[in-house]
């Protein structure tokens, strides 16, 4: 029995880097929204899920090994993937990753008191440091999720 074969791209020419969380309550959302919303299909663009999405770049010194593992990424495929235009970085409503980072370092690393407002002000923060990478080519898109109803099974995304 000949093993089951999948499609390929064989000359991928992708477009764009997703930075994302990995939470399953919000992958299918964001899998719709690259897709709906962002018009990239697969192949057009790198999806980076890392835990947290990009928590782990807004505090280089409390997280140094996620945030070298996370910057190295990035630059690898932004030095080496010439196509790369788009920088697209997603956070979403209640991060567990980022609930975590705020305990750690404490209540003065909340803004206005409370998750969301910080992880909109890192979407701002992390955007300086892509640019930095490959900075005369690169759009950067900035986005927070959030549920959209009671149930949390809907979500709404906001360009931040």
């Amino acid at each position: 029995m000949e093993p089951k074969t999948y499609p390929a791209a064989p000359h991928p020419e992708p477009e764009a880097i997703v930075v994302f969380c990995g939470d399953p309550r919000f992958q299918a959302a964001i899998a719709s929204f690259i897709a709906e919303e962002l018009h990239l299909q697969h192949g057009q663009f790198l999806p980076f899920s890392v835990p947290g999405g990009i928590a782990a770049l807004s505090e280089q010194f409390a997280r140094p090994k996620d945030f070298k593992v996370l910057k190295e990424g990035l630059e690898f495929y932004l030095t080496r993937l010439r196509t790369i235009r788009r920088v697209i970085l997603i956070n979403h409503e209640d991060c567990k990753k980022y609930h975590d980072l705020c305990e750690r370092l404490g209540p003065s690393s909340l803004i206005n008191g409370n998750v969301s407002d910080r992880q909109r002000s890192d979407l701002h923060k992390v955007t300086r440091l892509v640019s930095g990478i490959v900075s005369e080519r690169l759009g950067i898109e900035r986005y927070y999720a959030k549920f959209a109803n009671p149930e949390h099974t809907q979500v709404t995304f906001e360009a931040v």
